[in-house]
């Protein structure tokens, strides 16, 4: 088994705020922090799952991580960190991704994750779902040019494989393997990449709809309308998003919801000294590169059949105005957040790079 050398960086203290959770586990790139207390002594664990259901309890995340976390972590004592079928039994049955390790004072001094012992990724068995996936292919690309000069935005490849294949890849790992792709732009070299049977016979079914002229980021969904009968995802083909997307499905479905945007938890720092001031104009108060946590759109949908009435075939729409009109027709429209280490975006070259380095390793 690897031994976990540096277990500080997978620590946090109690009184921590949550913000500064979703910041170590962005830098960690783990699902999992441990909780100790001012002796360093565990008192609990944090997910990514811990932070999303605090969110949509609507707790601030300057509030302290003892308000989310789980109080009664499982354990491996130190002396049992070598009976490897122990461990095994309390992964399998318990889910974990990670267990940790304590010494007769409580404190963590190893961490044991699921490759250490299985030596490969835990998957998820998902069942097939008749679940449609409409994926908006048909944009130019013009932020990436000069690449999508000659390649459509969907094939640039991430690694070994191009954008839209990863995307429709990680729709498979859940169960999702029926898509509908809209495309224009360079569209009959995305339909003679997904010809190949190696690639097409991966999935249940692909179909493609072909606007005829640039109908938006949502217009060229009502082309699909007889395709589409239940509840389906729409997404961008610029973005993945490393996400259960069965909970999100799951989530989509409980709440009751019209529309269900899957939403990125991003930091912000503001680089310079923000002033306020009184209604007179005079300061009152100078804070100093103030940070700012905000919920983005990443693209990424669960809906409804419903929507699609909202949309026109001759007429060009974008998602958000179909999103303000749903509002305004007071339908359910829910977010579930994610954290930014689990949006990758590619519409631009910085986003690109970024995507591309994670993919790599």
């Amino acid at each position: 088994m690897k031994i976990k050398k540096d277990v500080k960086k997978f620590l946090i203290y109690c009184n921590d705020s949550i913000s500064n959770a979703m910041k170590r586990l962005n830098e960690t790139a783990q699902k999992n922090l441990y909780v100790v207390d001012e002796n360093d002594e565990l008192v609990g664990s944090l997910s990514d799952g811990d932070i999303r259901r605090g969110i949509l309890k609507g707790i601030d995340l300057e509030n302290s991580v003892s308000l989310i976390m789980h109080t009664n972590p499982k354990v491996i004592l130190e002396m049992e960190s070598g009976h490897r079928e122990k461990i095994e039994s309390i992964l399998l049955e318990y889910h974990l991704e990670s267990i940790p390790v304590i010494d007769n004072d409580k404190k963590v001094t190893d961490i044991i994750y699921w490759t250490d012992i299985f030596q490969k990724e835990k998957s998820k068995v998902c069942t097939k779902k008749d679940i449609p996936i409409f994926i908006l292919a048909g944009g130019f690309g013009t932020r990436l040019e000069p690449f999508t000069k000659i390649l459509p935005k969907p094939l640039i490849p991430i690694g070994e494989y191009p954008i839209l294949e990863r995307i429709m890849d990680q729709f498979n790992k859940f169960g999702f393997n029926k898509f509908i792709i809209s495309i224009n732009y360079k569209g009959d070299m995305i339909k003679a990449y997904f010809a190949d049977p190696a690639i097409y016979n991966k999935y249940e079914s692909i179909k493609y709809i072909k606007e005829e002229f640039p109908m938006g980021t949502i217009g060229s969904l009502c082309l699909a309308k007889e395709d589409i009968s239940s509840t389906f995802f729409i997404t961008n083909c610029d973005i993945i998003v490393e996400e259960d997307l069965e909970k999100v499905y799951n989530y989509h479905k409980e709440k009751q919801n019209v529309l269900t945007i899957v939403g990125c938890i991003k930091n912000s720092v503001i680089p310079y000294g923000v002033l306020k001031t009184n209604n007179k104009g005079e300061l009152i108060e100078i804070e100093e590169k103030p940070e700012y946590n905000h919920v983005i759109n990443t693209g990424v949908y669960v809906a409804e059949p419903e929507i699609i009435e909202y949309l026109s075939e001759n007429k060009r729409k974008d998602i958000t105005q179909l999103i303000e009109e749903l509002l305004k027709q007071n339908k359910k429209i829910g977010v579930y957040p994610i954290l930014d280490n689990q949006w990758f975006d590619i519409g631009q070259w910085a986003e690109y790079e970024e995507t591309r380095k994670h993919f790599e390793k």
